[in-house]
């Protein structure tokens, strides 16, 4: 049983798989500790095709997405892959997707409160004009979780 758990959000990113590595530096090799790679993901809509060509189009559009989704479960497998082969125990590492509702950052904390988490890893953006539009998750999460360590590897 892990007395230490991590949460590692995952977005297939660059960044992210430097935060892997950081994971994979500090971590491997101590069995008390339980990483989660943690990806949220955009449920693709339920469509209703009858009678209308333009929704049997949209139909297919949703079909693509549904596909990226079972992508991304396969990359997210693969970063699991990876930190086993960096010295993680297959007990050690779990994958974790659910549906994003709401801010990124709202569902990291939320996510930490109730499973109890030690540590969240988060990457950081690598873009720099991108920051000042898009939502700071690192800094959200920062701000909403308590009793629990937050480490932004850039």
């Amino acid at each position: 049983m892990a007395n230490f758990k991590i949460l590692l959000p995952y977005n297939f990113s660059g960044q992210d798989r430097k935060a892997t590595d950081f994971v994979a530096r500090v971590f491997a090799g101590r069995r008390d500790v339980q990483v989660t790679l943690f990806n949220l993901t955009v449920p693709p809509p339920e469509v209703d095709v009858r009678g209308s060509p333009v929704m049997g189009r949209m139909k297919e559009t949703v079909g693509y997405l549904s596909q990226r989704i079972r992508e991304q479960e396969v990359e997210l497998e693969a970063a699991r892959s990876s930190l086993l082969e960096k010295g993680f125990q297959e007990e050690q590492v779990r994958t974790a997707m659910e549906n994003r509702r709401g801010e990124v950052g709202a569902h990291i904390a939320d996510l930490v409160s109730r499973a109890g988490y030690d540590l969240v890893v988060l990457s950081r953006s690598a873009g720099r004009i991108t920051r000042y539009f898009s939502s700071n998750v690192h800094q959200k999460v920062l701000v909403a979780v308590t009793n629990t360590a937050v480490c932004v590897v850039s």
